[in-house]
């Protein structure tokens, strides 16, 4: 564990949630793949609805661990919640 009460070392210092970001990946391959072989289907549906369910669950467990750990608010300034675009979160190990 962290010194700062949470881990931020590793993929979590590229984005707060990379294994919903991994997750979230897989659905949408498997939906391109069903839409490249099949055209439109309910596959793409079910894609989107799983995908959208991953942000409130987030926000959700953000709301919490924000609540615990104070530092969490500058980790979530400097990182991404699921792309591993924003600058790399720099611990106070």
């Amino acid at each position: 564990m962290e010194k700062d009460g949470f881990i931020s070392s590793g993929l979590w210092a590229l984005c707060r949630h990379p294994n919903y970001a991994c997750e979230q990946g897989m659905w949408i391959t498997f939906a391109g793949f069903s839409a490249a072989l099949e055209g439109l289907n309910w596959s793409l549906l079910g894609c989107l609805l799983l995908v959208s369910l991953f942000t409130p669950s987030a926000q959700l467990s953000e709301g919490i661990t924000a609540k615990k750990y104070p530092a969490y608010k500058k980790y979530r300034e400097v990182t991404w919640m699921f792309l591993p675009f924003g600058g790399e979160y720099q611990s106070k190990n």
